[in-house]
């Protein structure tokens, strides 16, 4: 055996190895710790900032009317009925004859979602329809810009956007097409 002399009993060349080891875990624990609360405040603070950088609601549904300037038209002629019914199938509503003249009707992009968009003609001009599955908010919410004044409605499980001239009756509207969609 190749003791060297005048160790001391528990002082041993294994003795002090295991202690460098045991001592080496303890850096590298904290080196662990260390990358995991770095990547954790990373991602964290990620998430704050891309949450923090959406727009509302509102403000989504109004520059998504900036995006097709020419459906907001006062007209008597109603949209091709196979364009309605494509519509209609790909979103999972069905509307009843209360909401009266639709004069636009098109699957449309606003937040990663396809939306169901009409435009019905009422008293006071056109108006924007919006049925969005998926967003309710807890009481209606008004709201105003770019010349439009608009409302959502909690409604099903969605809600339902209308958006018009900003001197429109829209809780009438609204009420309206509440009781015209039936959700699937």
């Amino acid at each position: 055996m190749n003791v060297p002399f005048g160790e001391k009993n528990g002082d041993s060349a294994f003795a002090r190895l295991a202690e460098a080891r045991r001592i080496a875990g303890l850096d590298r624990r904290r080196w662990m710790s260390l990358a995991a609360s770095i990547l954790a405040g990373v991602l964290v603070g990620t998430l704050l900032w891309v949450v923090g950088l959406r727009n509302s609601l509102p403000a989504d549904l109004l520059e998504h009317l900036d995006q097709e300037p020419g459906v907001m038209v006062a007209t008597t002629r109603p949209e091709d009925v196979a364009v309605v019914a494509r519509v209609l199938r790909d979103s999972g509503i069905r509307l009843r004859a209360e909401a009266g003249l639709l004069s636009h009707a098109n699957s449309c992009r606003i937040r990663g979602r396809a939306v169901p968009h009409f435009v019905v003609q009422a008293e006071g001009g056109p108006v924007t329809v919006l049925v969005l599955r998926g967003q309710q908010p807890a009481a209606p919410v008004s709201f105003a810009g770019r010349g439009f004044s608009g409302r959502i409605v909690p409604a099903g499980p969605g809600s339902i956007a209308v958006i018009a001239a900003a001197d429109a009756d829209l809780a009438q509207v609204a009420a309206r097409m509440l009781a015209a969609v039936e959700w699937l």
